[in-house]
């Protein structure tokens, strides 16, 4: 309901238009860190499981969904609204979880770690379904919830084992 000139004068180009609307469905979207904060429990997997089950949950949604097909679409003709995609909807969320990872496994000398374990923790046990479904491979709540715990467990007790660390 507003006059082009009116958007071009807000917004320099479609790619910039383009960025806020993204940027716009992820504020809507995306989980708050507090509330990832708030599934933690005293034990590590469980933890784990939780807060899996919360982003696996998320990123299913029609509106997770949406907005992983189409940054995955215009990603190849514009590369830099996929990892503005990354930086600002994913950020966040990779630092909660590098820290969860410090904090639990006393990776305090040993950021790489926790942040490459944050990184394989979401590609995972997030990204795995969230592309399937991308795809149209549509599973049922069990099935996703079944395949969410096996990839917690062998993530965490893999995590575990090369980190020799306690929970």
């Amino acid at each position: 309901g507003i006059a082009k000139k009116t958007v071009y004068a807000r917004y320099r180009d479609k790619q910039t238009l383009f960025k806020a609307a993204i940027d716009h469905a992820i504020d809507r979207w995306i989980m708050p860190v507090e509330q990832l904060q708030s599934a933690e429990t005293e034990d590590f997997e469980e933890t784990l499981l939780a807060i899996g089950h919360l982003l696996v949950e998320n990123i299913l949604t029609p509106t997770g969904l949406a907005l992983l097909r189409l940054t995955n679409a215009e990603s190849a003709r514009m590369p830099e609204i996929g990892q503005h995609n990354v930086q600002y909807g994913q950020a966040p969320t990779l630092a909660y979880l590098a820290d969860l990872f410090r904090r639990r496994l006393h990776l305090h000398d040993q950021a790489d770690i926790a942040e490459d374990a944050a990184e394989g923790f979401l590609h995972l046990v997030v990204g795995s379904p969230a592309n399937a479904a991308a795809w149209g491979v549509i599973k049922d709540n069990d099935a996703i919830a079944r395949r969410a715990q096996l990839s917690i467990k062998i993530f965490a007790r893999g995590l575990l084992s090369v980190v020799g660390a306690p929970q």
